[in-house]
């Protein structure tokens, strides 16, 4: 493939479902999603359907927020690489 055929966007996208697939292979993630059950059924035993549809509709925005987060500092990252293998000279 050439380097004209290549979108960031496109890559970027790929390279960080990858990346999450990777992720959810790991016994981190195992914990991870484990933890996150508990502390939804804790929500769900403690709080009323409609304290709980709140809670949660705060939770998806604050989730949002780390999404896109992560998401900039994935790009981020990509273009440090990049400028630190150029100033290495291992890129031209």
């Amino acid at each position: 493939m050439q380097a004209a055929d290549i979108n960031f966007e496109d890559f970027i996208g790929l390279s960080m479902e990858r990346a999450s697939r990777l992720f959810r292979q790991t016994e981190q993630y195992e914990l991870l999603r484990e933890d996150v059950e508990r502390a939804e059924q804790d929500l769900k035993n403690n709080f009323g359907e409609d304290d709980y549809s709140y809670i949660e509709s705060c939770f998806e925005i604050l989730l949002k927020a780390e999404s896109q987060e992560t998401e900039f500092l994935y790009r981020q990252a990509y273009k440090d690489c990049v400028e630190l293998l150029k100033k290495l000279v291992v890129l031209a």
